[in-house]
């Protein structure tokens, strides 16, 4: 089957293909090879390692770890009460790296140790960079959490509002709209029709701020169940499975 660039299916046909290299040719019951996945993607999340990109770690979270590239940013460094022990850390930062290491060296007010390190490995540049606008480094981003939506939505929802079909056609990576109904924040489709409603908590900490909503983007795709719920709810449910559209949330200052 040809690649979607849905990362998360990218990194489940990694695993599936890693299982065929290893158990080869032969016949495997599925249940098997689900839980090699299981496994497989619990020991990635412990070791903060899960798929392709950049992790962002302070050099604490690091330790233990390794990389093939690291760059330690500057600045905030050499408080006189911890001068040595961030000395140490800075080391244990320095060696994450497998094979390059970057170090960021701030003017002024940066680390105080960098100009102690010498050596013929070593290259010095002074790269010139644009400061990027204002309004980007002021934008922020959140994903939404499970305890952020109401996951039963969709599914209480009757046949004849067609939100099952508009929940199919979803894929990770379309963008959403916030709307505002009365005092309750719903994620809508690019037609305007709603696939998704925050739950009462969240929508009272998002109503003040959806004006500075500029963007949501669907990250994955959630299959809920009617046997997920809470039992004594479940037969408000019309539906037996329907997807969650779990987001990041892109805010303007």
């Amino acid at each position: 089957m040809p690649a979607s660039g849905n990362p998360w299916e990218a990194l489940v046909r990694e695993l599936i293909r890693a299982w065929a290299d290893q158990a080869g040719d032969a016949p495997m019951p599925a249940g098997q090879v689900l839980e090699l996945c299981y496994e497989t993607l619990a020991e990635q999340r412990r070791d903060r390692c899960l798929g392709d990109g950049v992790l962002l770690s302070t050099l604490h979270g690091a330790k233990g770890m390794e990389f093939p590239h690291v760059l330690i940013a500057d600045g905030g460094w050499h408080r006189e009460d911890r001068g040595e022990d961030e000395r140490r850390l800075y080391y244990v930062g320095m060696t994450r790296a497998q094979e390059t290491l970057t170090l960021g060296a701030l003017t002024g007010n940066g680390n105080p140790w960098v100009q102690e390190i010498e050596g013929d490995w070593l290259m010095r540049l002074r790269p010139k960079v644009e400061p990027p606008p204002a309004e980007v480094v002021a934008r922020r981003y959140q994903l939404l959490t499970l305890a952020d939506l109401d996951l039963s939505y969709a599914g209480r929802l009757p046949p004849e509002d067609s939100v099952q079909p508009r929940l199919v056609a979803l894929k990770t990576g379309d963008a959403l709209q916030a709307l505002v109904r009365g005092e309750r924040v719903f994620l809508a489709d690019a037609s305007g029709a709603p696939v998704a409603r925050l739950s009462k908590r969240a929508s009272g900490e998002w109503l003040p701020r959806v004006s500075q909503i500029e963007a949501v983007k669907i990250v994955a795709l959630m299959r809920r169940r009617r046997e997920d719920g809470d039992p004594a709810f479940q037969d408000r449910c019309r539906a037996e499975t329907w997807e969650v559209p779990l987001v990041e949330v892109c805010m303007r200052p």
